[in-house]
C-alpha cells in the first residue's frame, strides 16, 4: 500500500483533457488512448470507459467496477463490497468523520484507524494481517494546513511539493 505513496512518480505521460459547456470532464487523453466520460441528469459520471457506475436517488456512488457501496442515514460511506464477500470494507464513524476501517480479503483483516487534530487528519495507523502491531503514520503541514510530507516513526518517507509532487524522503 504504501510503497506507491515512497517511491518517486515514473509517469510524464503528458493528458489532455476535454469539458462540456457545464464544465463536466467528457475525455481524458494520454499516450494510451482516450477515455470518455458519460453523465446524468444529475451530473453524476454514468460511464468512464466502458465501465458503468450507477447512484442512489440521492445520489450516491452505488456501484462501480463491480464494487458496491453502502451509506449510512447520513449519507456518510461506512461499507465498500469488492466480489460479493470476498472483499469487503468496513468504516467506523463519529458522524461523517471516518475513525477506521477494517479491509477483509480472504478472511484476513487490515486495520487502519485515524487520528485528528485541530488542523484536521494528523496521523494514522496501519496494521497488516499478521503483524502484531500497528505502524503510525504522521502527516508534516505547513502553517496553512497543507500535507507536505509523512513521516513513519521518526523518518521522513515523503515529501509534498504546492504542485503534489512526491518528492521522496527516503
Amino acid at each position: 500500500m504504501f510503497e506507491e505513496i515512497a517511491n518517486e512518480p515514473t509517469d510524464t505521460t503528458l493528458k489532455s483533457f476535454s469539458f462540456d459547456r457545464l464544465g463536466r470532464l467528457q475525455s481524458a487523453t494520454d499516450s494510451v488512448g482516450t477515455t470518455a466520460y458519460a453523465h446524468d441528469d444529475y451530473g453524476n459520471v454514468r460511464t468512464i470507459g466502458s465501465k458503468a457506475l450507477t447512484w442512489t436517488r440521492r445520489n450516491l456512488l452505488r456501484n462501480y467496477n463491480g464494487t458496491d457501496y453502502s451509506y449510512n442515514h447520513q449519507g456518510a460511506r461506512f461499507q465498500k463490497t469488492t466480489g460479493g464477500s470476498l472483499s469487503q470494507t468496513t468504516y467506523f464513524l463519529d458522524g461523517s468523520k471516518v475513525l477506521g476501517e477494517n479491509r477483509k480479503t480472504d478472511d484476513q483483516i487490515t486495520k487502519l484507524r485515524y487520528y485528528y487534530d485541530a488542523t484536521g487528519l494528523s496521523c494514522f495507523t496501519y496494521r497488516a494481517p499478521g503483524q502484531s502491531s500497528a505502524s503510525t503514520y504522521r502527516y508534516l503541514k505547513d502553517a496553512l494546513g497543507n500535507v507536505t510530507g509523512l513521516m513513519e516513526g521518526g523518518s521522513v518517507i515523503c515529501r509534498y511539493t504546492s504542485r503534489g509532487r512526491n518528492t521522496r524522503g527516503r
